[in-house]
């Protein structure tokens, strides 16, 4: 009778074991589920860009409409590897994202601060398909009040219809 309440006790604490072992395991499967799904939110989180509140991508998207293009992406590069970059997109999904990266100045912006700083330059520029290749260069470098003596010029612009203007130029 011993040996059988000793099997019981043995059977009854396996058992016993087994269920705190799965209910761990559950515990764990959940901690580890809270994981992914942490891991799966910032995977997707939003750019900077994205996140602007709606009044200024609202505000964005009104400016850019009085524009004949939907992408402006400027880079200039001079000696000592200093760039100036100026990037306005409006993105497929109409969300606005807008950078600076002046490594002439030290400035570096994004978002309306950025959108601000570059869109009074590029509303005075004749852009179109047919712009004079070297008159859109000095155009764009007296908007941005930038240096005539660069070593690469680069200039991007999607239009509103699709097509594309690519400007590059070495010196």
């Amino acid at each position: 009778m011993k040996r059988i309440m000793m099997v019981l006790m043995f059977i009854t604490l396996v058992g016993f074991i087994t269920a705190c072992g799965n209910n761990q395991n559950t515990e764990n499967d959940e901690i580890d589920q809270q994981d992914d799904d942490a891991i799966e939110t910032n995977s997707t989180a939003e750019t900077p860009e994205q996140t602007d509140d709606s009044d200024s991508q609202e505000y964005m998207k009104s400016k850019m409409e009085a524009l004949p293009f939907v992408e402006f992406d400027l880079e200039v590069e001079y000696a000592n590897n200093q760039e100036y970059e100026a990037e306005i997109d409006q993105h497929k999904n109409e969300w606005i994202s807008a950078n600076v990266e002046d490594e002439l100045n030290n400035v570096f912006l994004q978002g309306r601060e950025a959108f601000d700083e570059i869109y009074p330059r590029i509303e005075t520029l004749d852009v179109s398909m047919d712009s004079d290749q070297p008159e859109l260069i000095t155009q764009t470098l007296n908007a941005f009040d930038l240096p005539t003596d660069y070593n690469k010029f680069e200039l991007e612009v999607e239009f509103n219809d699709g097509r594309e203007l690519e400007i590059e130029d070495k010196k």
